[in-house]
């Protein structure tokens, strides 16, 4: 039998929890898959409609 030569793909996106900070508890807003803090930011708030006066409001946890 031969041995198998190729490798599986890795996935380079992770996945983030997307959290609203305020001065109460934060709220949870959502997930998303990104590949850095960053990124995972900016696609919450067009994939999940995060209004103007929260967007620098945001925080993103990668999750395991």
């Amino acid at each position: 039998m031969a041995k198998r030569t190729t490798t599986p793909e890795r996935r380079t996106d992770h996945r983030w929890r997307i959290v609203r900070i305020a001065p109460t508890p934060a709220k949870l807003v959502g997930h998303v898959y990104a590949p850095d803090e960053d990124t995972a930011i900016k696609r919450a708030i067009v994939q999940l409609h995060v209004e103007k006066a929260w967007r620098n409001r945001l925080m993103a946890i990668r999750e395991t």
